[in-house]
Order: C-alpha cells, then sequence, then structure tokens
C-alpha cells in the first residue's frame, strides 16, 4: 500500500514507494485506497488505483486496475489498464484524456467529461456492463432538410446538447463561414451565408462537425 495520501512538491522527495528522478514521479506495483497527485508529471505501471484524483498534472497510466479517478486540468494517456467497479471510469474536468487497449466494466459511464477533451481509441477498447458511455448525449441537430425559396441570403439550424463545439461547416464539400449563437448551456443556433438567388437549383450536402468533448476513434 502507497505510504502517503498525496503526492505534490511538498513530499515528492519522501517517497517510500516509487522514485522521484528528472522531475517525474515513477510508480510500480503500488496499490491505494486515496491519491491525490497535484502538480507533477507522473509514470504509473501494474498498480491497483482507488479513488485517484490527478491535478494540474501530467500521467501516463498503464496496466492497471483503476475504480474510480478524477482528473482536473491534467493531460493522462491511459495504455493497457482496466476500469471497474464505480460510478464512471474517468470523471475529467477541463482535461485532456487518451484511452488505448483497455476496459471499462461495471460502471455507469465510461467517462464523465465536463469541458475536457477525451479521445478513445475504440478498437481496441472494451466494455463490459458499462450503462453509458459517456454522460454527454449525443446533439441533435434541426431541421435535417431545408426547402429554399429565392431570395434567401443565409441559413440556420438549431443544435441541442451540451458541451457542444461546432468545428467546421462544409457545402458540397466546401468550407463556409458562419456564426454561433447560445441560447443556454445547452441549444445553439448555427447561422451560414447562402446566396439562394446566385446558386443553381439542386441538392446541396451539409456537412457540420460537432465536437462534443468525447471522440471514439477506430
Amino acid at each position: 500500500m502507497l505510504d502517503i495520501s498525496k503526492i505534490d512538491a511538498s513530499n515528492v522527495n519522501q517517497l517510500k514507494l516509487g522514485t522521484y528522478s528528472s522531475g517525474s514521479v515513477y510508480l510500480k506495483n503500488v496499490a491505494t485506497d486515496s491519491l491525490t497527485i497535484s502538480g507533477m508529471k507522473v509514470y504509473i505501471d501494474s498498480s491497483l488505483l482507488k479513488a485517484i484524483k490527478i491535478v494540474n498534472s501530467t500521467a501516463i497510466i498503464s496496466d492497471s486496475e483503476i475504480s474510480g479517478l478524477t482528473s482536473i486540468n491534467s493531460n493522462i494517456t491511459f495504455t493497457s489498464d482496466v476500469f471497474r467497479d464505480s460510478y464512471a471510469g474517468i470523471i475529467s474536468n477541463s482535461s485532456f484524456i487518451y484511452v488505448s487497449d483497455s476496459q471499462f466494466r461495471n460502471l455507469t459511464y465510461a467517462v464523465v467529461p465536463n469541458y475536457s477533451s477525451i479521445f478513445i481509441q475504440n478498437s481496441s477498447v472494451s466494455y463490459f456492463d458499462v450503462s453509458n458511455i459517456s454522460s454527454v448525449a449525443k446533439p441533435k441537430l434541426t431541421p435535417l432538410t431545408i426547402l429554399v425559396q429565392k431570395g434567401v441570403k443565409a441559413l440556420s439550424l438549431n443544435i441541442q446538447g451540451s458541451q457542444v463545439n461546432v468545428q467546421s461547416v462544409k457545402l458540397n464539400g466546401n468550407d463556409e463561414n458562419f456564426s454561433i449563437a447560445q441560447h443556454g448551456n445547452n441549444s445553439l443556433t448555427l447561422s451560414f451565408p447562402f446566396e439562394s438567388q446566385s446558386l443553381p437549383d439542386g441538392i446541396y450536402q451539409l456537412q457540420i462537425l460537432l465536437n462534443v468533448r468525447v471522440e471514439l476513434s477506430v
């Protein structure tokens, strides 16, 4: 069992388990019931981690079992880990998270993102008894089809969803300038120019790239 419940600049040189070298903390084969790491660069390997909080830090965690992890303003890479037996595998606040070759087991949510970017290498990640991958629901876009009349100079659509950012708008593959009007925390209006008077009749394909803070890549 790790001998302290918090690791930061004030006590990092006093570690009995693990090492501190060249500004980085190295922990291997440790077990924790509660641990906060603050303001550190840390590498954790082959460990049992319960109720771990990582704050203002950079971390690489591999080959470990994790039950309840909270990240605050941190950058964390997970490789070959198992997240299990808690409300959420990862609760991330204002952080960047990358997950590969890992498992999520017996969780209500795999991830709970709060103004964070979470990238899950989905082809190498498995889910067992996980109710929801993310606490952030897929955004809804309306309308899905627009019949445009002559004299129209711009088009608008409504997007419903939490923590949504519009990354790009393409019309028939061409990038378009756009503007956003936010309506509270869960709704926004997307507008972009469309000069119907000067454009030929036909079907136009609109592509909108949204960032909802969780990306599942293959």
